[in-house]
């Protein structure tokens, strides 16, 4: 037994933000120790995370379009926060890399959050808020492959288990400049979610397989309250679900893949505060069920470019909506994603590809309240992209130890109320990167982004019955050097 590899990076950021009161610091580290015994091998991974910010929040895009506000405003001189958190991993693979490995990992973290935030778009007499959360998450994931036939054919057995468990202390209270006012919500929460999988990937011939997979899943919530009386409020919750899949492939000839899937599911657990407060309609915060259905094709064509079309539907059985700065949550009822697109990947060179694709979606909610607001917020109707990645070749370097990129996204309008009568701008965003990584112990970066039309387009959210924006620069630029020890 050896250790074949192990590894520490180190890295830190600081920028004082285009807004005034937008500072950000962040400091992390990760390191791995893996070390393998015959087939078999050991990982050991730890993980520290520091973050420290300001926030100007969000200013009022009438206010801003009048020039009553300049898009460098900020709403609070105390707005911010701060997190500090540990992640420790352990990893144990049998037979590793074969078709009968078996893997086993187990984790732990810690988190410590803060957060002052200001909702005076909401109400101008709103006080600022802080948010606490305090918790430890522990949790494991074991899964075996089997390798085998069926009806004469390739196969493979797929089965596991898991659990995440999240214990936590919460509190909410209002304060002026950090100083407590009142407390307005505190309490511990506990949830525990395992499951159970099990999935068959057969080949039943050289041109076609199917998939089949079953997942049962189980939530159970414990939800404490310091300052209401028991009786007051839901004090615990539990749900289970069987989640079934399918899916199909077919090749008819080797440059051609066709599929479809049909796959099952939930979403992830309500929000607290829609559980502590649904003592009387419950029902309504039941663990959602949705499904998706997607239907698409592969080729490639001349060995160089590489198509994938697809189209597909996704449904929430109870949409959940946070209502910005994320303190609130509402349930919008049942919901639909309708989407379609198209990419493609150009390989000009070895070392040079074009990316490009174009993708558009429709978001409705199919029981509103009022028939008219049928609109989920907050999601652009269309995503489009291109972009370049390339190597650059250096005298007595590796093609790749300079690679350049470059892509511009185009964002399609969002709805930001229910009814679609408030809506975003259109906006595009250039992100551009150089990496210069000469040896595998260190390496240069430079990047950045622009905006070359709208600035607001991106950050506007509704706000009561007002939109609330937080202007991007106009182009932003950092370069840093990482070390590996």
């Amino acid at each position: 037994m050896h250790v074949s590899a192990s590894s520490s990076t180190v890295e830190g950021d600081h920028t004082d933000g285009y807004s005034d009161r937008q500072a950000l610091g962040h400091v992390k580290s990760f390191h791995k120790l893996r070390i393998p015994f015959g087939t078999s091998d050991l990982s050991v991974t730890a993980s520290t995370f520091w973050t420290e910010w300001d926030a100007p929040s969000y200013i009022d895009l009438a206010q801003l379009k009048s020039g009553a506000l300049d898009d460098k405003d900020a709403v609070s001189q105390t707005d911010g926060g701060n997190q500090n958190s540990q992640l420790f991993s352990v990893r144990y693979r049998h037979a590793a890399a074969t078709p009968n490995e078996l893997s086993a990992t187990v984790y732990v973290r810690r988190l410590d959050w803060r957060r002052f935030r200001s909702d005076f778009l909401i109400s101008p007499t709103q006080t600022q808020v802080r948010q606490l959360d305090d918790r430890v998450t522990l949790g494991y994931r074991v899964e075996k492959n089997i390798g085998h036939t069926l009806f004469g054919r390739r196969s493979m057995f797929v089965a596991g288990t898991t659990l995440h468990r999240d214990d936590a202390d919460t509190s909410i209270a209002n304060t002026l400049n950090r100083n407590v006012l009142r407390v307005t919500d505190e309490g511990p929460l506990l949830l525990t979610s395992i499951g159970a999988f099990a999935q068959e990937h057969l080949q039943l011939s050289d041109r076609f397989k199917v998939m089949g997979g079953l997942r049962y899943s189980h939530v159970d919530y414990e939800i404490g309250d310091a300052l209401r009386a028991p009786g007051a409020f839901v004090a615990d919750y539990a749900n289970s679900q069987v989640s079934p899949k399918v899916g199909v492939a077919f090749a008819p000839i080797r440059t051609v893949d066709i599929y479809a899937n049909v796959a099952t599911g939930m979403r992830s657990p309500t929000p607290r505060t829609e559980v502590r407060n649904s003592l009387g309609s419950l029902a309504r915060v039941e663990i959602a069920d949705t499904a998706s259905y997607e239907a698409g094709a592969r080729t490639l064509l001349f060995d160089r470019v590489e198509l994938h079309g697809n189209v597909w539907r996704a449904d929430n059985s109870n949409e959940i909506r946070g209502i910005p700065p994320g303190t609130e949550f509402e349930s919008l009822g049942k919901s639909r994603r309708d989407g379609y697109g198209l990419d493609a990947r150009v390989f000009v060179g070895p070392v040079t590809r074009v990316l490009a694709s174009v993708s558009w979606l429709d978001a409705r909610v199919l029981t509103p309240a009022n028939p008219a607001a049928n609109r989920l917020p907050d999601i652009p109707d269309f995503v489009h992209q291109i972009g370049v990645e390339t190597g650059i070749p250096l005298a007595r370097q590796r093609p790749e130890s300079l690679v350049l990129t470059a892509d511009y996204s185009f964002y399609g309008e969002k709805n930001l109320n229910t009814i679609g009568s408030l809506r975003s701008e259109r906006y595009g965003r250039l992100t551009f990167r150089a990496v210069y990584e000469p040896s595998n112990r260190y390496r240069v970066h430079l990047g950045g982004f622009a905006y070359p039309g709208s600035r607001t387009g991106e950050s506007a959210f509704l706000f009561g019955s007002r939109i609330g924006v937080r202007p991007n620069p106009r182009i932003s630029v950092d370069t840093g050097i990482s070390y590996l020890f």
